[in-house]
């Protein structure tokens, strides 16, 4: 398939993909939310739909939809790679630079990475929940900074809508992790829980958790926004990505318009004969 086929792809299904997923997002989303009201309710077959569908624990539904939708912007991205046949080599090592931290949260959202290694820490008070930050949050700054520098001079607009979706993102992440640290400690000072003694990975039920999603509902709540947050932020980015053609810098359409040769005309007009009388 040549190159300009791809781009019409991305053009003509552009809008169809993204409601299509935000739709899904959405309805992740609110069975998550059900899944919590059966458990607080006491009703029959909440254990099973909290196992299925609660966005608070590993493995669920909302945990295999993130690593798809992450594994695919990979994807994407290193095939826009390979069709920037006139992209610079500091432009393709941004871009597998960016596939691969696609790759590498999803991955991390399967295997539960910042949650193991920020185990590894401990860190008193309210961030005790969302240590992991502290790990993880510097080094994924700093590469982003550097992949977002490189292809601000020729993708200025991409750069931008690329930004707005680490912000979406991270408002999850980071901003509502922290903000649910605070609610978990909270609750389980409620509850007389010690926070040594729970468990980060939330790989199985715990008991402790369980009351703790029934006794306290700002946890529930904030839990559910978090991680909505972080699929919105990935649909943000794959609206920018199908555009990515559209979103070059007029400094760079200036330099390809000075780069044309205008083309020779087939025949040359012949010069005026004149007759002398």
């Amino acid at each position: 398939m040549a190159v300009n086929d791809f781009q019409t792809l991305f053009q003509k299904y552009r809008l169809r993909a993204v409601v299509f997923m935000a739709g899904c997002t959405i309805l992740v989303t609110i069975l998550s939310l059900i899944a919590h009201v059966m458990w607080i309710e006491h009703m029959p077959g909440s254990g099973t739909a909290l196992v299925l569908f609660s966005l608070n624990r590993e493995m669920s539904l909302g945990t295999w939809w993130s690593a798809t939708v992450l594994a695919g912007l990979g994807a994407l991205t290193g095939l826009i790679c390979l069709l920037q046949s006139d992209a610079s080599r500091s432009e393709r090592l941004a871009l597998l630079t960016l596939a691969a931290g696609f790759v590498f949260l999803s991955i991390d959202e399967t295997c539960m990475l910042h949650e193991r290694l920020g185990g590894k820490i401990h860190v008193e008070g309210l961030m005790h929940h969302a240590r992991w930050a502290v790990i993880w949050l510097p080094p994924a700054l700093l590469i982003t900074g550097v992949v977002m520098w490189r292809l601000w001079r020729t993708r200025k607009k991409f750069v931008i809508g690329m930004c707005l979706g680490i912000v979406i993102y991270l408002g999850g992440a980071v901003g509502m992790e922290s903000f649910n640290s605070t609610q978990r400690v909270k609750a389980e000072s409620h509850l007389g829980i010690d926070p040594a003694d729970t468990v980060d990975t939330n790989q199985s039920f715990v008991p402790d958790d369980w009351r703790r999603d029934r006794a306290y509902y700002p946890f529930v709540i904030g839990t559910n926004i978090e991680e909505f947050l972080e699929m919105l932020g990935p649909l943000i980015w794959l609206w920018v990505l199908l555009d990515w053609n559209n979103l070059k810098s007029q400094a760079q359409d200036r330099k390809r318009e000075n780069t044309i040769v205008p083309a020779k005309p087939l025949m040359q007009p012949k010069a005026a004969i004149t007759i002398k009388h």
